[in-house]
């Protein structure tokens, strides 16, 4: 899952991103499932001068995705985890 882009207006924040399986990028919202149903959207974390985390959810793992982040090299690897950080909530 490669995140490109997130956009916040007003109470709203849209999430650009583009699936391993899907030939472009979409924009999403919070709580939507991607990825055939897979993965779950799950929160954006805003950190003051730093870039937005994406918070996704797949088997019950929560995954942090940066903006940008390099995304594995196959694409028909579904498992966002893979060049993530496991995100351990308390």
């Amino acid at each position: 899952m490669e995140v490109t882009g997130v956009l916040q207006v007003g109470d709203q924040t849209k999430i650009i991103l583009k699936a391993p399986t899907e030939p472009s990028t979409r924009y999403v919202n919070v709580g939507q499932l991607v990825s055939n149903g897979q993965v779950l959207v799950k929160r954006v974390k805003f950190d003051p001068g730093g870039e937005p985390i994406v918070i996704f959810e797949q088997n019950g793992i929560e995954i942090a995705k940066s903006v940008g982040a390099i995304p594995p090299a196959d694409p028909k690897v579904n498992n966002v985890s893979l060049g993530s950080s496991v995100v351990h909530s308390g």
